[in-house]
């Protein structure tokens, strides 16, 4: 007997986890909001401009 807690369910190998992500996005992009509740909260990087500190106006 091993000790080894039961899987359940298939075990998600990487390519079908893309998978999975991918048909979110898919989901997400077709308007469907109850999606997004799955989704993590993705933070959005500042661009170039963003990050440079803005020069006080004369």
């Amino acid at each position: 007997m091993d000790s080894r807690p039961e899987q359940t369910g298939p075990i998600p190998t990487p390519k079908r986890r893309a998978q999975n992500v991918a048909m979110l996005f898919i989901g997400h992009a077709a308007g469907m909001p109850d999606l997004a509740a799955f989704l993590p909260p993705f933070r959005r990087r500042p661009n170039a401009a963003e990050r440079r500190p803005l020069l006080p106006q004369p």
